[in-house]
């Protein structure tokens, strides 16, 4: 016996709309926010990484900053200012985050010699790291809000 359902097409089409508008929104509503959340983490002391407090300042840069933690790597602000979150052109609607200031790459990836070691103060995942559970958390409820606009505007 062959049973033909009439309207999968146009339902199928349906949920794939509702999927795109799901990514739509949610690429939008994460790029306007997530560079905020990790420059908030960065500036209250802590690697938005790995979730740590940083390093404290060397000695001779206490002269500069007036202290030796906690360490927000905020001198001019020009190395936060300069995090950039823009969306890669794939299917996926993958959104990149990135420091474009040389010092962030030296805090970042590098790290700064001192007298007492290498300090590296990470500020953006690498490949097989995630950001700390707070971010997710964030990106999550980011996500959560995507779905429900999304949901309440099939249901008009």
């Amino acid at each position: 016996m062959t049973i033909t359902v009439v309207g999968l097409k146009k339902q199928k089409r349906k949920y794939a709309d509702f999927l795109k508008n799901v990514s739509k929104n949610f690429s939008k509503e994460l790029k306007m926010d997530i560079a905020d959340k990790i420059i908030e983490v960065i500036l209250s002391g802590r690697s938005p990484v790995k979730g740590k407090q940083f390093r404290q300042y060397a000695k001779s840069y206490e002269k500069i900053k007036g202290r030796r933690k906690p360490v927000d790597l905020l001198v001019s602000g020009q190395m936060l200012n300069s995090i950039r979150v823009f969306q890669k052109r794939d299917k996926k609607g993958t959104l990149m985050v990135k420091f474009t200031d040389k010092l962030a790459v030296i805090h970042d990836k590098k790290g700064i010699k001192r007298k007492d070691g290498k300090v590296i103060r990470r500020l953006l995942p690498r490949r097989g790291e995630v950001f700390k559970a707070e971010i997710q958390n964030y990106i999550l409820k980011i996500l959560k809000k995507a779905v429900k606009k999304s949901v309440n505007k099939a249901n008009k």
